[in-house]
This record gives structure tokens, sequence and C-alpha cells, in this order.
């Protein structure tokens, strides 16, 4: 078909696989990321087998017909444990669908992985393209599907509860932009379901990002008026009150937590960090971990504390231990 100035216009199909290839390169170079998943094989990463045991258990609870798991009877060691009342639950309810479908745990976990990835990098187009064109979306989808921190996350971390919001981000911040720059209680139904999906994935992602999620709708707003902030921020209370099966009973239980327990013992570096800054005793550089590449880490550049000491903190680095272990 010839248009007006007499050149043949593309078909229809032609013009949507126009408009579309930007996304399947975005897929394309999200699957060449997550290429390591393919096989069944698991991740060798820090929390590598927390995440196969808490998705099994999490599908064995929906089949059991407990629709919104808190208790998890197996876990604990045989007692159980509230691990899905604190922890956000969304990986673990998207990596059981493949579960209850007859994959195995681990290879549902990494096809959950595979699909997060794809989606950091379409939802990273969907947020940038109206601002930056097909092309500059384009190169921010692949560039944050192949962001150092999010395969840190993914491959050395295995920070998979942090990784599936660092994934949902850019469609929350999408959706927050669209909401604002123009009405339509889709468009604020679609913010708010991202910015809930957010808040199911990780609590302190969610905190880390807030500032992000209220800073895109001043900015997106700016221009629009009074209505489009009212739009954004209904949005975010929207989107919190889809949530709230999740952070209301963590909040009301939150009681039972021991939260001191973060600043004693092993866990509490503040203070030897601080103090290491203090006298220049604190190094970055690479260390060798058994059974592990090099990597890189700090360092306190203190005397080496003896084997029989390094594995015995009760009897050894207590304070009626011996004199030769670290403080």
């Amino acid at each position: 078909m010839a248009g007006l100035d007499g050149h043949p216009r593309p078909a229809p199909d032609a013009r949507r696989l126009l408009r579309a290839w930007p996304l399947l390169v975005v897929v394309v170079a999200a699957l060449a990321a997550a290429g390591p998943l393919v096989g069944g094989r698991m991740v060798l990463g820090h929390d590598a087998l927390e995440h196969p045991m808490r998705t099994a258990e999490y599908a064995r609870l929906l089949a059991a017909g407990v629709p919104w798991p808190q208790w998890s009877p197996n876990l604990g060691h045989g007692y159980g444990e509230p691990i899905f009342l604190f922890n956000p639950p969304l990986f673990y309810a998207l990596a059981s669908v493949p579960t209850l479908a007859g994959l195995p745990v681990v290879s549902a976990v990494n096809l959950t992985c595979v699909g997060l990835l794809i989606a950091a990098g379409l939802g990273t187009y969907a947020c940038t393209a109206p601002a930056l064109g097909r092309a500059g979306g384009l190169v921010a989808g692949v560039a944050y599907a192949w962001a150092p921190y999010v395969l840190l996350d993914l491959y050395v971390r295995q920070a998979l509860t942090e990784l599936t919001a660092v994934c949902i981000l850019p469609w929350a911040l999408a959706g927050l932009d669209q909401a604002v720059r123009a009405p339509g209680g889709r468009r604020v139904a679609g913010a708010a379901l991202g910015v809930s999906a957010l808040l199911l994935s990780s609590t302190p992602a969610t905190v880390v990002t807030a500032p992000a999620l209220l800073g895109q709708i001043a900015a997106s707003g700016w221009g629009y008026g009074r209505a489009g902030w009212v739009r954004g921020l209904a949005a975010l209370a929207l989107g919190g009150l889809l949530a709230s099966a999740f952070w209301v009973p963590a909040v009301v239980e939150r009681h039972l937590l021991r939260f001191d327990r973060l600043l004693t013992g092993w866990t509490g570096l503040r203070q030897p960090l601080l103090g290491a800054v203090a006298t220049g005793q604190l190094h970055l550089g690479l260390r060798d971990v058994p059974g592990r590449a090099r990597t890189i880490g700090w360092a306190l550049a203190s005397e080496r504390p003896s084997s029989s000491c390094r594995l015995s903190r009760s009897s050894c680095c207590s304070p009626g231990g011996r004199a030769d272990c670290p403080t």
C-alpha cells in the first residue's frame, strides 16, 4: 500500500515488529545474562541453601490448602518458624508456581530468576523509553539487566528477595510516572500493583527505594498541578493497602522479634569498624575463601586469631577466655 507521498507503507505486521524490536533485544540480552541458570544446577551463592528450602516449604503449604502461608512447620530444625510472617514472600510465591507444576525446586528457583531478569530489562525500558526514546530505552534496559549489582545479588549473594525488589522497582517507577502524568483509574491501579509487589519483595529494599518512589512522583508531577501528585500519592497508598496482608501482621507481631541481637555478638560490628576507621586499620582487598573464587572484602589489620580460637567464640573469645583472641 502506497502513502500520500507515493512511497510504500510497511504492512501492519511489519510496523508492529519494528516497534517491538527493542523489546526483543532487551529480552535476548536478559536471557544472555541468565545463561548460567540454564541446566538445573544450583547457584553457589552466599544464601544458596535458604531459597530452595523456603520455596519447597511455601509450595508444600499452598498444596495443602494454605492460601497465605505464614508459619513454616518443617523449617527451624523441624520445630517450625514464622519465616513468611516476617520475610516478604513474593519470590517464594512466584517460584512455587513452577514447583507445583512439577519442576524440581532448584530448576523452579532458577526459572523464576530468569523471569525476574527479563522483567527488570523490560521494566527499565518502559520507565525510560518515554523520555529517552526507543533507542535510549533499549540501552537502559540492557544496562539494567547486566548491572553489576543485579548480577551480584543473583550470582554472588543469592539475595533473591532483594533481587525481586530490584527487578520490580522499574515497573513501580514507570507506573507512578504514568499515573501522575495522565488521569485514569487504570493507571493508578497499575502503579499500585507495582508498589505492592515491591512491598512484598524485600523490606530493606523497600525502605531504601522509598525516596526514589517519592522523587518519581515529585518529578513527574512537576507541571501537572496538584492533581498529578494526588494520583501518585493515591497509588502509593493503594499499593500499601494491597500489601497489607503481609506488613500489618508483621508489624503487629514485631514484639516477638529480638532486634537487639543484631547489635551484639558476631554481628555487632559497629564499634570494631568505627575503631578501625579511626585508627586507619580498615583495608579493602582480595581474600581467599575456601571453595570459592577470590573475593573482594574488608579486612581489619589486626593479628590473626589462632585456629583453635576462630571456631569457638564461647570458650575462647568470651571475657574470661584466652588472652590472645582479638576483641
